[in-house]
């Protein structure tokens, strides 16, 4: 799929256009997922019983309509009960505060995010 769409958008360069793109697919009766990812921000899988975090930085490959030998493969999870898929979009990583001094910026904010989620996140819904 990631591979159709980034040759498409290489197709119509005139369109001076790249994208980043997060994509699953959900098998709801086993609960596995599939995933590719084209440059976006890697998701966090929340593993309810295990009470672990981790970032997915599996399956990365470019933003679409960047290069016609970008590689696209895909990943696998298996979801437990309870589990979570944390995204976030990369408009918080190109958005910029007015003044630094303000305000941080949306990256540091994201990046600050990321290292709770990753050293306490789980110990929000582990069961009790």
């Amino acid at each position: 799929m990631l591979k159709t769409l980034n040759e498409t958008l290489l197709q119509r360069r005139s369109w001076g256009i790249f994208v980043t793109l997060q994509f699953l697919v959900l098998e709801v009766n086993s609960g596995v997922v599939t995933f590719a990812n084209g440059g976006h921000p890697p998701f966090f899988w929340l593993r309810r019983r295990e009470g672990k975090v981790s970032r997915r930085r599996k399956a990365m490959g470019l933003p679409l309509g960047i290069s016609a030998d970008a590689e696209y493969r895909e990943g696998r999870l298996a979801l437990g009960p309870g589990d979570l898929l944390l995204f976030c979009t990369d408009g918080l990583l190109e958005a910029r505060g007015s003044s630094p001094r303000e305000k941080p910026t949306a990256e540091a904010v994201w990046r600050e995010s990321c290292a709770v989620v990753e050293t306490g996140g789980a110990s929000f819904w582990r069961p009790s």
